[in-house]
């Protein structure tokens, strides 16, 4: 990712207390590091939505073609050149991933019951213990009938929230960010709707890049291998995938770990290396 027409922004996690900030800037001798404001992030909660915001508003102040929004355990598949040239081809295409309306249907109670992930995730049981009691009363008030209002009209999506998008739509996100809080907060899984909730509300479903039908695995470029996946987590990569994951015409792939299997990693780090010096 270490090329002059890209610029970094990334996030660490304000649980983190001995990153070495500016030995990591080091590191890049071509893009620009950038770090966005810190989060305690925790699964499901909307603190992963806040920090995507905090990312996609840090970076529309200096405007980008296209903005690829990746995790800590993803490894491009490609060159950069290859990257780039790609999206100057489909220029104007929004790279976002779709579940089908019945998968969607089928978790629309992340959004219609009120939740407090923070709570129930709490490292300090008497928390943990008030957030299963509250999620289990806004559970009761949601069966007797009551719902979190939206506006009348308004569809819900639901898709992988890793995507790539261009300059209009990360804008049109950070216009929203008032309309995301009041629509997402206190939610589960937030981060896999609001995106997909917006563009599907919005002029910007006709230029998705992909949608002849729905969950297409293409549609954001990103191989994710969820058959061999568990506890609701995509398969980490092993090395024997190698192949595989090379073949496939995605442009980033998750998810890797140095603990699972370094070397896949270091492999496909050398293929690049080769690459540069060919």
């Amino acid at each position: 990712l270490d090329d002059e027409r890209n610029d970094l922004y990334i996030h660490i996690d304000k649980k983190v207390t001995d990153f070495p900030f500016e030995k990591f800037r080091d590191i890049a001798k071509h893009s620009d590091i950038y770090y966005t404001p810190r989060f305690d992030v925790r699964w499901g909660d909307f603190s992963l939505t806040l920090c995507q915001l905090a990312m996609f508003k840090a970076a529309v102040e200096r405007g980008y073609r296209y903005y690829h929004l990746l995790s800590g355990v993803d490894l491009p598949l490609k060159t950069m050149d290859e990257l780039h040239s790609f999206f100057a081809v489909h220029d104007g295409k929004e790279f976002i991933h779709f579940c089908t309306e019945e998968q969607t249907a089928a978790v629309v109670h992340r959004v219609e019951r009120y939740h407090f992930m923070r709570l129930r995730l709490s490292r300090k049981i008497p928390e943990r213990i008030v957030g299963y009691g509250i999620t289990a009363v806004a559970r009761v008030i949601h069966m007797l009938g009551f719902r979190r209002k939206w506006e009348s009209g308004v569809r819900l999506a639901y898709g992988s929230n890793w995507c790539s998008i261009t300059h209009a739509l990360a804008s049109y996100i950070v216009e929203k960010e008032d309309w995301i809080h009041s629509h997402f907060r206190l939610t589960c899984i937030s981060d896999e709707h609001y995106i997909q909730t917006l563009v599907e509300n919005s002029e910007f479903r006709h230029r998705l890049y992909r949608k002849e039908k729905d969950d297409d695995r293409l549609a954001n470029m990103r191989y994710i291998d969820w058959t061999r996946g568990s506890n609701g987590s995509p398969y980490v990569f092993r090395m024997e995938d190698y192949d595989t994951i090379m073949a496939s015409p995605c442009f980033f792939a998750r998810k890797f770990s140095a603990k699972v299997d370094p070397e896949i990693i270091d492999r496909i780090y050398a293929h690049f290396r080769k690459v540069e010096t060919e």
